[in-house]
């Protein structure tokens, strides 16, 4: 991968529910010296897509005078991909089974609205109910102290309003466009980009960053003592605007761990394991 893409997730609607507000990003890629760059804005504005499609990102990289196919992007996204094991069905063969997931959720509305935390939540209701006592939790959720995708409430740790938005519109295009990072392997020289992996900010602030919390306006020291070649066109969109300081922190972590050959396979055996091959796994997460 030459460029990788940190995009936050956010679910809040706009215009009565028909669209969803754009998704902060940055941007990640190698310059002339093979030396990580981040841009964060153009034209002294932050950084934004409009939806998560091909032609969105494709924009975007022209915009930005990046000329690197995507077939040679990651996308390093805040977004759930995968359903606890009880859920999954026996998945088309090589085909991962969200893509029938995605689709339902691109068809999937309530009373003509397409985007919002009540539409999320009756579409994830068919799995677990909204009130339920308990929720079921993948087991890298279970190991990185993450939420259930399934528990709206309290609404500032709800991560299905922001999932829901992401696997609607991946599901709107009409090709599998996108390889789902684990249930494809990178070892398969057949199969390109782009690449979507799903991380969780505060896992990625803690072991890339070795910084106990999210705090924004720390970002530059952090980075500057971690990774101090990384070049960046500013720091003040990052440093003030925690929705962008994550997009940061996705793409700068998923850069890491390319480095330290650890994206694709964060642990020995990684490809045997059962629960990871069914449910999918977490940007960074070791197996402890």
């Amino acid at each position: 991968m030459e460029v990788i893409i940190g995009i936050d997730q956010t679910g809040a609607a706009s215009q009565k529910g028909k669209n969803a507000k754009p998704l902060p990003v940055c941007v990640l890629g190698l310059n002339h010296d093979c030396r990580w760059q981040v841009v964060t804005e153009f034209k002294r504005k932050k950084l934004q897509l409009k939806t998560l499609s091909p032609s969105e990102l494709e924009e975007l990289l022209t915009r930005l005078e990046i000329e690197v196919p995507l077939k040679k992007v990651g996308l390093a996204v805040d977004c759930v991909l995968g359903l606890p094991r009880k859920f999954v069905k026996k998945p088309p063969k090589g085909r991962p089974y969200l893509w029938e997931v995605f689709r339902e959720a691109a068809e999937f509305n309530k009373g003509g609205k397409e985007f919002g935390r009540d539409v999320a939540e009756a579409f994830f209701s068919k799995w677990v109910a909204t009130h339920s006592k308990s929720y079921p939790r993948r087991t890298c959720e279970k190991i990185s102290g993450s939420n259930s995708l399934f528990q709206s409430r309290p609404y500032q740790k709800n991560i299905q309003t922001g999932t829901f938005r992401i696997w609607k519109e991946l599901g709107r295009t009409p090709t599998d466009w996108i390889r789902i990072w684990p249930f494809e392997k990178m070892k398969n020289p057949q199969l390109q980009g782009p690449w979507i992996f799903e991380g969780y900010p505060s896992l990625l602030w803690k072991e890339v960053l070795k910084s106990p919390n999210r705090k924004p306006s720390a970002l530059k020291s952090l980075v500057s003592a971690r990774f101090p070649k990384l070049q960046i066109d500013t720091w003040k969109h990052v440093q003030t605007d925690p929705d962008h300081a994550d997009a940061f922190v996705l793409a700068l972590g998923a850069a890491a761990l390319l480095t330290q050959n650890q994206l694709w396979e964060p642990f020995s055996h990684f490809y045997n394991d059962s629960d990871a091959q069914s449910e999918g796994w977490l940007l960074g997460l070791k197996s402890y």
